[in-house]
């Protein structure tokens, strides 16, 4: 991994490339585009990969299901960072969980379509869930 880190080049359009759905190339629709660009212009080679080393080898899975509180999953359909199956897994594995898959979206479904977005989020805020059994 470290050396596969070292090798990769970083750049904002190598970023946004995994983060945003391209639709010809851009997303013209998504409206904060030019600031998450902007955002991925200041990361670095050596930030990147200082970011990617911390995560790796973090793995949690199996300690999902110890999740007591309500837990809304929400995942682009065309995020190519993180596989579908997932955020399908997370929703399986953590009691109290809803699953959101936003179409035409990828890695940032809340800057890509936040009318979506806030949608689901306020359904899911807005829905009673039923308290577990003591």
């Amino acid at each position: 991994m470290e050396s596969d880190v070292d090798d990769m080049m970083f750049s904002a359009s190598t970023i946004l490339s995994h983060w945003i759905y391209r639709h010809h190339g851009v997303n013209v629709t998504m409206p904060s585009y030019e600031w998450c660009y902007d955002a991925a212009t200041g990361v670095t080679t050596e930030t990147a990969a200082a970011s990617l080393k911390a995560i790796h080898g973090w793995d949690i899975r199996d300690r999902l299901s110890e999740l007591q509180m309500p837990v809304l999953v929400v995942s682009g359909d065309r995020d190519r960072s993180v596989p579908l199956e997932t955020p399908v897994f997370q929703k399986q594995t953590i009691r109290n969980s809803q699953l959101c898959i936003i179409p035409g979206c990828a890695h940032i479904p809340h800057l890509e379509n936040p009318d979506m977005f806030n949608m689901a989020l306020k359904e899911f805020l807005t829905t009673p869930f039923p308290t577990a059994n003591p």
